[in-house]
């Protein structure tokens, strides 16, 4: 499972004082509640699209709390927030894409398409 300190390493070592640890962990944690909806825990990419996805989180935090403290948002944000996004979305879709269903739930038919063709009935 990805770490505050996994998500501080992509931001370029976020600044504490613009998000807390406890916070970042809360997005850790949500990320990994959203993604395992789709995706199983054992998944390779399991940990890759948490890992984004709690890095988007964090930054859209550190945006809001940027924007309120200076009035404006640094340049760089904008663009890091939509390829966090854009990183975090591709990497779920590509888990889901490659995710392989176990289980079946049989069907029992009880008339086939083919014996209403052959015998008339609607």
């Amino acid at each position: 499972m990805p770490t505050v300190a996994d998500v501080r390493a992509l931001l370029g070592d976020l600044d504490p004082s613009y998000v807390s640890d406890e916070t970042i962990q809360k997005h850790i944690d949500e990320a990994a509640n959203y993604v395992g909806q789709f995706v199983s825990s054992s998944h390779p990419l399991y940990e890759q699209a948490v890992l984004y996805r709690a890095t988007y989180l964090t930054l859209l935090t550190y945006s809001e709390v940027a924007r309120r403290e200076v009035g404006d948002l640094p340049a760089n944000v904008s663009v890091l927030l939509e390829h966090f996004r854009q990183l975090a979305d591709e990497t779920l879709a590509a888990a889901r894409a490659s995710q392989i269903s176990t289980t079946y739930t049989p069907i029992a038919l009880t008339r086939s398409w083919y014996d209403e063709t052959e015998s008339g009935d609607p």
